[in-house]
């Protein structure tokens, strides 16, 4: 008599982090609200800057608008606006799996969880920066043509930090701000208290804050993301106030992830 043996095996192989990075590329880019999320971004910021850039114009001369305005600040009028838009980008590219329950299918390709948030989270601040440059750049010429046809040219030709430091820096705010929403987004679980979350962050903490006559509140108040990102899109020069602030905007997301990932790896989806 012969017994049988019988052994476990397995089919197939890990899914690499390549293939987990392609595949939220291609949810990514398959969602009907990145296109709406990133077009809004761009109509925003264009729109606001071309707004500003009129009435700028039209009550400064010459002489007041080479004191008032640099060329790398008529691109970032708009960020407060636009840094919501990506804030709802951020949120609901994780959000949306989860109501609908394909995070279920997700986790069952990567069962180890964490590829598929990292791979989420380099797509998205990939996408956001280099998009987030790309509005930020068609923001400042808006607004360079629109001074110029006003019979008040902007000049070009010194391209150095006060120009780059604001275009760089408020495409890098945007892409850290769109990954610190898809952190909470893992956390929460829902769209409506993701997007509650990040919103009072940028809204209504800073109006808070900005209320209370106390010292130390204010000092308080600027390592707060809604004054660090905002910085960076401001920087003139690369002094005590910009490496403040670009630790800070970096700090943000890099502690919700962290936060994300514990709660993804832990919870059942």
């Amino acid at each position: 008599m012969t017994a049988t043996t019988l052994t476990r095996t397995r089919i197939g192989r890990d899914v690499a982090f390549g293939g987990v990075l392609r595949s939220e590329w291609i949810k990514f880019w398959t969602l009907r609200s990145t296109y709406w999320s990133l077009g809004a971004a761009f109509v925003l910021s264009v729109g606001i800057s071309l707004l500003a850039a009129l009435a700028i114009g039209s009550i400064a001369g010459p002489d007041e608008l080479a004191m008032n305005v640099t060329v790398g600040q008529l691109g970032t009028f708009g960020i407060f606006l636009t840094q919501l838009v990506f804030g709802v980008l951020g949120a609901i590219f994780i959000t949306g799996e989860y109501s609908t329950g394909m995070i279920r299918s997700t986790f069952a390709a990567v069962p180890t969880r964490l590829p598929a948030l990292f791979a989420k989270a380099t797509v998205l601040f990939s996408t956001a920066f280099v998009v987030g440059l790309a509005i930020i750049v068609a923001a400042t010429v808006t607004g360079s043509l629109t001074f110029a046809s006003m019979g008040q040219p902007v000049e070009f030709t010194e391209f150095g930090t006060e120009v780059a430091l604001p275009i760089l820096g408020g495409a890098l705010f945007l892409a850290l701000l769109s990954v610190f929403a898809l952190a909470v987004g893992a956390i929460v679980r829902a769209g409506a208290g993701a997007i509650a979350i990040v919103l009072g962050l940028l809204l209504v903490v800073p109006m808070v804050l900005g209320a209370i006559p106390v010292e130390w509140v204010q000092e308080v108040s600027l390592y707060t993301l809604a004054s660090s990102g905002p910085g960076l899109a401001a920087a003139q020069a690369m002094d005590a106030d910009f490496w403040r602030d670009l630790l800070v905007t970096i700090a943000w997301p890099a502690v919700a992830m962290v936060g994300a990932a514990a709660v993804v790896v832990r919870r059942d989806a």
